[in-house]
């Protein structure tokens, strides 16, 4: 009883002063009222939180400096970036910049590539997003005459401005909204690919329908939305108040108020000192507002325990942080059109069952269809996440998603060819695979994953590399794909932190599973790859889903495919082939060391496989034995791991 009473004297007593005020501040009210200020030929209202440069600091955000220089208004701090404010609507909290390279010069197109290059994450989502009347282009940048015949083909026009007539390397551009390029190694040819941020209006005017003005496009500039003082501003403002900025506050705002006070919240009414009727009341008042809220509150904690967190909230905030960079949204009806009432089922993974499907205009795509939709969303918020900071040949396109109450589904390119798992264990034929497309396939999906790992602004760990869920398209081009399990960290993380096992007996690093063998980091892809190109080189077979054994999930003893010379037995294999398989076994063997410090990084795994294979040393005995994996585990995790005849599944290498 006595503790209750002292809280809630104490939220009383806190309620009755929210007053932060510091002498040396205490001119805000007036220092930072709203004003009109003329630059060049236009007049903006100056109010938080924008902020003049050489007006107080307490006036505005950090971010939000503006400066008048040369008849221009000019925001000077967005992420070290300057850019030209066309307009400021504080009623949508909204307002329009021009690159200040086009300002400065005459020119048509900027003068320097470096001055707009643009990425998902060049404008912080937590002060920033993109509008609803923002389009978002894709630019190819920098493309060798190669490709040249594919964009006229497929319509994709070309951009005077990052083009060199000169050796007929030419860039190119797309929407959001249109298909990506088929799979053709678009890095290979083309120097880099970046996003230019667009008004719509200035889109359709500049670029679409025949239209090819890129300069013209991005003299109209693009829209931001401002999060700073979202919400207390307001409540301010409506207090009589003026908004600025206080360090002291919890999320840096304050409320200026006309009796020199400064208030994390609404300026409070003033009343006559002299009158105890009306501290009466106030004192009565402001009990009894303690009271219901300490009521309340115990009230909404009791509800949020024994309730469900509703899941659409999450992917709100994910469509805002992201703006106009999201995949497209579709309703749950649309996705039963697409799919002709999921009429062709192409398979079923880990994660949800995946149909055939054809868009508006034809274009024929794979869509998932999610399970588990009883769990909080992380999973889905996490590989639409994953794949919208990808941009690669070889890691797979995500064109749209649909999250409607507890459905949720995932809509891809189409791949006609299916996943790679199909070809490593086909009985007929026709539909194996030449040993050079298997080598380049190899190839293909190590590219990927180093681009997951090194080229893409967040680094991205995959957690479930195996042939299931690798896709080949028509020209047998790999692509990575089911982001479900995917970790994303900054780049400067090298180790990453997780609760529990991830991904799938066989593939799974040692590490993933037990941390007494190291710390789980990008090497862990490494290790999954490197069972997959050993069972693609035909070091594993494919599990028996009715079996018990643990030989099932590891490599086949090598020296299985080696006759009494040391040579592969293989049918139909060639010289050249032999070699190819040698150096995939060999690096395979590298990639699935038992330490993490003992496996290359997935760049020097592309060199080993691009290189000689006289190159290559034999690597050490990689592999676990029953004893010291019953010491590390323990014999329950080991169980549930492999069976009891673990001992007998690992076989040394002889001779490659």
């Amino acid at each position: 009883m006595h503790s209750s009473l002292s809280l809630f004297l104490l939220l009383a007593g806190f309620l009755a002063s929210p007053s932060l005020s510091d002498p040396t501040e205490s001119q805000g009210y007036s220092d930072c009222k709203p004003t009109s200020y003329r630059c060049g030929g236009s007049t903006f209202e100056i109010s938080y939180p924008f902020r003049l440069q050489g007006a107080p600091f307490y006036c505005g955000h950090p971010k939000f400096d503006l400066t008048c220089a040369d008849n221009t208004m000019l925001i000077t701090n967005i992420d070290g970036r300057e850019y030209r404010v066309e307009s400021i609507n504080y009623t949508s909290r909204t307002f329009t910049l021009v690159e200040l390279d086009f300002i400065l010069s005459d020119h048509a197109c900027p003068l320097s590539i470096a001055k707009i290059t643009f990425n998902s994450n060049l404008f912080n989502p937590s002060l920033f997003n993109y509008t609803e009347s923002d389009d978002v282009v894709t630019v190819y940048y920098n493309c060798s005459p190669a490709l040249v015949p594919l964009f006229n083909k497929l319509q994709i026009p070309s951009t005077p401005c990052f083009s060199h007539e000169d050796n007929g390397y030419q860039s190119f551009y797309r929407f959001q909204d249109e298909p990506s390029p088929p799979s053709m190694d678009v890095l290979a040819h083309c120097t880099t690919t970046f996003f230019v941020p667009v008004y719509k209006s200035a889109a359709n005017s500049y670029l679409r329908n025949g239209a090819n003005d890129f300069g013209g496009a991005m003299k109209q500039g693009f829209g931001l939305f401002w999060k700073a003082g979202e919400g207390w501003c307001d409540k301010c403002t409506k207090s009589e108040g003026v908004c600025g900025n206080y360090p002291k506050t919890e999320d840096g705002g304050a409320c200026f108020c006309s009796n020199s006070s400064i208030y994390n919240g609404t300026c409070v009414p003033l009343f006559n000192k002299g009158s105890g009727a009306s501290r009466t009341i106030i004192g009565v008042g402001s009990l009894g507002a303690s009271f219901l809220l300490v009521c309340l509150i115990v009230l909404a904690l009791y509800l949020r325990k024994n309730r469900k967190v509703s899941n659409d909230k999450h992917i709100e905030v994910f469509l805002e942080e992201y703006g106009a960079l999201a995949p497209k949204r579709y309703s749950y009806s649309n996705v039963k059109k697409i799919t002709k009432a999921f009429q062709e089922k192409l398979g079923q993974g880990g994660f949800g069952t995946v149909f055939k499907g054809t868009l508006s205009n034809g274009h024929l795509v794979a869509v998932k269809i999610l399970k588990d939709t009883q769990s909080d969303g992380k999973e889905f918020i996490n590989e639409v996440a994953s794949i919208c900071r990808t941009s690669h040949v070889n890691v797979v396109s995500l064109l749209g998603f649909c999250c409607e109450g507890t459905k949720r589904a995932l809509i891809y390119d189409f791949m006609c060819n299916g996943s790679l798992e199909k070809f490593l264990y086909s009985e007929k034929p026709k539909t194996t695979l030449e040993w050079e497309n298997l080598y380049r396939i190899a190839i293909g999906i190590a590219r990927g994953l180093e681009y997951l790992h090194r080229g893409c602004n967040t680094r991205i760990v995959h957690f479930d590399i195996k042939p299931h869920n690798i896709l080949l398209d028509q020209d047998f081009c790999p692509k990575i794909s089911d982001f479900g399990l995917a970790k994303l960290c900054e780049k400067k993380d090298s180790i990453i932190s997780i609760a529990g096992a991830r991904g799938t007996i066989g593939y799974i690093a040692p590490e993933v599973f037990s941390r007494n063998f190291g710390m789980v980091s990008t090497k862990s892809d490494v290790y999954s790859y490197g069972m997959m190109v050993l069972e693609i080189a035909g070091g594993k077979k494919k599990p028996n889903e009715g079996g018990n054994s643990s030989e099932e999930y590891f490599p086949q003893p090598i020296d299985e495919h080696l006759n009494k010379h040391g040579n592969l037995l293989a049918y139909g294999m060639t010289a050249e082939s032999e070699e190819t398989v040698r150096k995939m076994i060999l690096v395979g063997l590298w990639c699935i060391q038992t330490m993490p410090q003992n496996r290359p990084p997935i760049n020097r795994v592309i060199e080993m496989l691009e290189g000689g294979v006289n190159d290559l040393q034999l690597p050490p005995q990689p592999y676990l034995s029953l004893s010291p994996l019953r010491s590390v585990i323990g014999t329950s995790s080991l169980q549930d791991i492999c069976s009891d005849d673990c001992s007998s599944i690992i076989h040394s290498p002889q001779v490659l």
